[in-house]
């Protein structure tokens, strides 16, 4: 992954935290927290708190978070098409 695809990634997790879109994704997609948590490497606590906006995800986990992310918006989009 280059540079300026892990800062993409990175910035996307950043807006996919505003306004609790993350959890909204998540939840379209019937994926529990703790199976998201554990899908990238963090607490189900650390999760919640980026879905509230209550913090920023940052590097590693913020960038697998933006992933999974944007393959469940695809698979939801695809499946309502």
């Amino acid at each position: 992954m280059t540079e300026d695809q892990r800062e993409m990634l990175l910035q996307a997790a950043i807006r996919y935290a505003r306004g609790g879109r993350g959890r909204i994704i998540r939840e379209q997609a019937k994926v529990p927290q703790q199976e998201m948590a554990e899908l990238i490497g963090v607490t189900t606590s650390c999760l919640w708190r980026w879905e509230t906006g209550r913090r920023r995800p940052r590097e590693g986990a913020a960038v697998r978070w933006a992933q999974q992310l944007m393959r469940l918006e695809l698979v939801h989009t695809e499946n309502a098409a």
